[in-house]
């Protein structure tokens, strides 16, 4: 019989600790390129776990072939039936030592890669970043003709199915920066730039622009247009049709045209709608949600000028969809009732669909049209049509997370998640939607890796690290959650947001006194004006049964739009909720009977309040 110290001496005479070593390290290997492999690929999460589960399963097999059995120059032998004069045990072991050395330098390549591009996306040949054109005009007022048209060249492009384009938020970062253009292509991952200004004096308009290869700087097009603001249409569509010409798109160059249309001949009804759309980039920028009053009458000035224009009518239907969420700040900066939102909603909507010139288009407008009448199936079967032939709209791909959440598709809202990251890499909202979408819906792996990569690749934003805090509390790294107070809490972020963070904090330790004093002062802040906030609130401190009352008045008042987005989490039952509940099982929603078990990954201790609390 073998004693310890004998026993360790004879696992490594048999190499079983540097086989165990080597397996160890060429698994990780594998399980790395299998991420980056099945994510360029979209394949589901569920088979990136299988592969775990099968490298896990054969480490004792391994460990136990090494134990038994020793390579000869005669092949494999039970370690019993070999002379160990004649062992080759030794030059074995150095061989093993040989392949740890190069699956160590394997590894260390992936993180030196893994680090120079954040998330390890491969830039794609037809990608691209439009930049905020400049404005030179004389007139500071003038900001948003180049703000506007940047907006609508990006918007045109991203209809492309084969380019793929860094989205607004990301692009207008670098709003008034001198940035080196290759710096900032490799940071949004991107292959070509365009960049350009806009000078308009009087009757006169200039607009620039040119398309940059990141690679060695070199032009690949540029042209200047001294015109009148009467072609503003003209130059906006020539420029956009020139670049995917020169991205050589699969399209025909007659197809493209047709598609970079802006829809509309007039040219004050045009302007007007840039105007709008600045000034919703302002409103994203800045937080200035008094900018949407005015933003709303540009949209409506376009509309009212050219009732065929259908982008002025979807702008305005988007508008009324967001004011739809109470808990939206957006919604409080307009002072109207639900009824009379809904209303102009339906209104925009359904004239955005009549004017519509696009077949695609329409097909976005009716899922959308479809998803605030609760037709929610048909509104993802409309969506994946579009995505099909549009696969690279992150705002589609964004808006497709509403419905598979209220559907109960939780593998498909998990796959979505990972697309929303893989095409918004480069935007901070996308990722921070991304991140939640993973961690409510279980993939608490998933959400903290993708927190941790967004916070390198977005240093010192807020919102980013908010979500990375709560990704961090589902996947139990409570220390790096806590890491991250500090910053979050000097950040300026609004008082209920700091409750929130308290809350959460509080409960993942066991502080419950701390988490019932935060929620009491919640509660001040939110009742009357925030249901869903109180919601979410209540499921963190572990008090559910206060939601039933909050969430059956939504329920009377058939504000089901609202409440079924609570779908996505696994906490939330619906059953309680006959008006929701009529909906979902007509939609054929996935009903499930054990909501009650869904992990509460920071939820306080139950045991420790009472209904006081």
């Amino acid at each position: 019989m073998l004693l310890m110290g004998d026993f360790f001496e004879e696992l490594k005479r048999r190499n079983v600790v540097r086989v165990g070593i080597a397996y160890v390290v060429f698994g990780w290997v594998v399980l790395q390129a299998a991420d980056v492999l099945l994510g360029l690929l979209q394949v589901q999460p569920i088979v990136g776990k299988t592969v775990a589960f099968v490298l896990l399963l054969g480490f004792p097999v391994v460990c136990f072939v090494a134990w038994v059995y020793e390579l000869t120059s005669d092949g494999l032998k039970k370690t019993e039936e070999v002379d160990e004069s004649k062992s080759l045990t030794h030059s074995t072991g150095r061989k093993l030592d040989f392949a740890i050395i190069a699956a160590l330098v394997v590894a260390l390549s992936y993180f030196i890669w893994e680090r120079q591009v954040g998330d390890g996306a491969v830039i794609a040949d037809k990608s691209i970043a439009v930049l905020p054109f400049v404005n030179l005009s004389a007139d500071a007022d003038q900001e948003w003709v180049a703000d506007g048209l940047t907006e609508e060249l990006l918007n045109a492009l991203a209809k492309t199915p084969d380019v793929r384009v860094a989205s607004r938020i990301a692009s207008f970062q670098y709003k008034g920066k001198t940035d080196d253009i290759r710096a900032i292509a490799e940071r949004l991952g991107v292959a070509y730039v365009i960049e350009g200004s806009v000078r308009r004096s009087g009757e006169r308009l200039r607009v620039t622009a040119q398309l940059i290869e990141a690679a060695d700087g070199f032009h690949l097009w540029s042209e200047t247009y001294d015109r009148t603001p009467e072609d503003i249409i003209a130059i906006q569509e020539d420029v956009a049709v020139e670049i995917a010409s020169a991205l050589q798109t699969a399209m025909d160059p007659e197809a493209l045209a047709k598609m970079m249309s802006v829809g509309t001949q007039s040219v004050s009804a045009y302007e007007a709608y840039l105007k709008g759309n600045a000034l919703r980039a302002q409103v994203i920028s800045s937080g200035d949600y008094g900018l949407l009053t005015p933003a709303l009458a540009s949209w409506e000035e376009a509309a009212a000028i050219d009732p065929q224009f259908a982008a002025a009518h979807i702008a305005l239907a988007r508008f009324w969809l967001q004011q739809m969420f109470v808990n939206s700040k957006a919604a409080r900066a307009i002072p109207n009732t639900a009824q009379q939102r809904l209303a102009r909603f339906r209104e925009s909507i359904a004239s955005a669909i009549a004017s519509s010139k696009d077949p695609l288009d329409t097909l976005r407008y009716q899922a959308i049209e479809a998803t605030v009448a609760l037709r929610f199936h048909s509104a993802l079967q409309l969506t994946d049509r579009y995505l099909e032939q549009r696969p690279n709209d992150l705002d589609v791909v964004t808006g497709k997370r509403y419905l598979v959440n209220v559907l109960g598709r939780v593998d498909d809202g998990i796959a979505n998640a990972y697309r929303m990251a893989e095409l918004g890499r480069d935007d901070p909202l996308a990722t921070e939607l991304a991140i939640t979408s993973l961690a409510i819906a279980g993939e608490v792996d998933g959400a903290a890796a993708l927190a941790q990569r967004s916070l390198n690749r977005f240093p010192g934003n807020n919102e980013v690290a908010y979500q990375a805090h709560r990704a961090f509390i589902y996947a139990g790294k409570i220390d790096e959650a806590r890491a991250l107070l500090p910053s979050l809490r000097a950040s300026g972020l609004s008082e209920d947001s700091q409750l929130y963070l308290t809350i959460r904090q509080a409960c993942a330790e066991g502080d419950t006194a701390t988490a019932v004093e935060a929620m009491q002062r919640m509660e001040e802040l939110l009742v009357g004006r925030d249901p869903a906030g109180l919601i979410v609130a209540n499921f963190m401190l572990g008090t559910p049964w206060k939601n039933e009352p909050i969430v059956r008045r939504l329920d009377d008042a058939g504000q089901i739009f609202e409440i079924a987005s609570f779908m996505g989490a696994q906490w939330f039952d619906p059953r309680p909720y006959p008006n929701l509940m009529a909906v979902l099982e007509r939609e054929g929603a996935v009903i499930r009977d054990n909501y009650q078990d869904a992990p509460t990954p920071y939820r306080c201790d139950p045991s420790q309040l009472s209904e006081s609390d």
